[in-house]
């Protein structure tokens, strides 16, 4: 015990000696000191509060939860599935149904953040292949396939005449295996075909 005692008063001396010798230098390297802290709290510190980064996203399974959620969101949504019957009378009376809980759950914003009832193209981005069934995603690729050699073509001309000829050559000679193509894209494609005609064709003749 006495051996600790002569320890701390030593040290206790020590400083008091430096402090009562150096005032000045004591205090600037306290404020120096103090200013740094703060300084690399305010660059480099930072409060996460998301608990995802609980666990290291180097870990195999938490790195398989991540692109999960990247692909998918959050695990908090509650979803309601609705059964039409397959009939068109069960889908409309399934559309209102959702315009209806729509309604009611959006006046309690404190509770629920979003509702997602009606998924446009734009909402689901690039992830389009993720909703699709096996019979759907083999159909599309079988489609883009039998399309790439046409598309390939008309991005080595690029011209507009190119292009008609393309679109000539696919019907008349039953290319692009159209007759796998669902109706509804195929209505989709000619519409869009239909109004570029149409404007092509208004402004020939104001030209004429």
């Amino acid at each position: 015990m006495q051996t600790i005692r002569r320890v701390k008063n030593t040290i206790i001396t020590i400083l008091w000696k430096t402090v009562s010798s150096y005032p000045y230098f004591v205090i600037g390297t306290g404020i120096f000191l103090a200013v740094a802290s703060a300084a690399c709290a305010f660059f480099f510190l930072q409060l996460n509060s998301n608990q995802d980064s609980l666990v290291s996203s180097s870990l195999p399974y938490h790195e398989r939860y991540l692109e999960h959620i990247r692909n998918f969101g959050d695990q908090e949504y509650l979803y309601v599935v609705i059964k039409t019957g397959g009939a068109e009378k069960g889908q409309k009376t399934a559309a209102q149904f959702a315009e209806t809980l729509n309604s009611r759950l959006s006046v309690h914003p404190e509770l629920i953040s979003a509702v997602y009832y009606c998924v446009s193209e734009t909402d689901i981005g690039d992830h389009a292949l993720f909703f699709t069934s096996l019979n759907e995603a083999e159909k599309l690729s079988a489609t883009i396939i039998s399309l790439a050699p046409y598309i390939q073509r008309w991005l080595r001309d690029a011209t507009l005449a190119g292009f008609f000829d393309l679109i000539s050559e696919l019907f008349t000679q039953g290319g692009g295996n159209f007759q796998d193509m669902d109706p509804a894209m195929m209505e989709k494609g000619l519409g869009t075909l239909g109004g570029l005609l149409k404007n092509m064709d208004g402004i020939l003749q104001q030209d004429s």
